[in-house]
C-alpha cells in the first residue's frame, strides 16, 4: 500500500510476522521508513521482544526463520528459547535446535509466505493505497496514474491493517489443522486447556545479542563504546576485572555487567 511520507513522498511500509503454526495467528509490526531503506537486525528483534512480551504469543519453542543476513541474531536464541519447555513441559530431544533454518529459494516451504499471499489477496486489497506486491508493475487506478496513497495517517494505516489481521483473518474459519475453526477459536481452545505464555523481561532478553568483553574498573567506572558507565556496585571492584556485555544490534543505555568469574 502507497503511503504519505511527512516529506510528501509516497512509499511502501514494510511487514515483519511471526505465524504461529499451532493456531494459525500472526503477530505483526508494520515500519516505515522516512528515508530509503530496508528492514534491519533491530527491527526484527525488536518485533521479536515485543512478540515475548505479549500475552497472547510469548516465547516460543521452536523459530523458524529465513536463511538472510537480517537473521543471523537467530543463532543466539538457542539458549532462551530453552526457557520455554520445562514451563510447557514440552518434551524435547536434546539433540533438537531451538532454530530452523529455512532451505534457500524455498518460499513455498515458509508458511508464513503463503499467510502474506492470502493476506494480500483477499484482505489487503480493500485498503486505499494496495498496488499489489510487483513493484515493478503496481496496481493502477489508471493507466499510467499510480494508486492514490492511504488518505490517512500511518497510526491509522496501522489500525486498518491490525483489525484485518486480528479481526476478519482470526475469525476466518480455517480448514485442514483448524478443522473448520478460526485461529481465534483454536487459541481460545488452547487457552481453555491451561496454555499459558511464557513472558521474558525484554533487558534479559536483549543481553542475549551481545558480546562478552573483559575491562578493568577504575575510579569506580569502565570505559565502553565511547561513553563512561558506573553503578554503585562496581565500587567494590575496584582494580579488578569484570565482564561487560556489549550490544551486538542495538544501542543502549545500560549495560549488563558480571563478575570476571561469570
Amino acid at each position: 500500500m502507497l503511503i504519505e511520507r511527512e516529506s510528501g513522498k509516497t512509499a511502501t511500509a514494510k511487514m515483519i510476522a511471526f505465524h504461529d503454526l499451532g493456531t494459525s495467528r500472526v503477530y505483526c509490526k508494520i515500519i516505515m521508513f522516512e528515508k530509503k531503506g530496508g528492514v534491519r537486525k533491530i527491527d526484527i528483534i525488536t518485533a521479536f521482544i515485543n512478540m515475548c512480551m505479549d500475552p497472547a504469543f510469548g516465547l516460543p519453542k521452536v523459530l523458524y526463520v529465513d536463511n538472510g543476513s537480517e537473521y543471523v541474531w537467530a543463532d543466539h536464541l538457542q539458549d532462551a528459547l530453552k526457557l520455554n519447555i520445562s514451563i510447557n513441559g514440552f518434551d524435547w530431544a536434546s539433540d533438537r535446535s531451538a532454530v530452523v533454518r529455512a532451505i534457500p529459494y524455498n518460499a513455498s516451504a515458509k508458511q508464513v509466505e503463503g499467510w502474506f499471499c492470502q493476506m494480500n489477496q483477499q484482505y489487503f486489497r480493500h485498503i486505499p493505497g494496495w498496488i499489489d506486491d510487483d513493484r515493478m508493475n503496481p496496481k493502477r487506478e489508471k493507466l499510467g496514474k499510480l494508486m492514490p496513497p492511504y488518505p490517512g495517517t500511518f497510526d491509522e494505516f496501522v489500525a486498518d491493517v491490525k483489525k484485518l489481521v486480528h479481526g476478519s483473518y482470526g475469525w476466518s474459519p480455517q480448514y485442514g489443522e483448524l478443522k473448520g475453526a478460526s485461529p481465534l477459536e483454536k487459541f481460545k481452545q488452547f487457552r481453555d486447556a491451561g496454555w499459558t505464555a511464557t513472558l521474558v523481561d525484554p533487558n534479559d532478553l536483549l543481553s542475549v545479542f551481545t558480546r562478552e568483553k573483559g575491562h578493568m574498573v577504575t575510579k569506580g567506572h569502565i570505559q565502553a563504546l565511547g561513553r563512561y558507565w558506573t553503578c554503585n556496585e562496581l565500587n567494590g571492584y575496584l582494580g579488578q576485572r569484570v565482564t561487560i556485555h556489549i550490544p551486538k544490534y542495538h544501542g543502549a543505555d545500560k549495560l549488563r555487567i558480571t563478575e570476571w568469574e561469570g
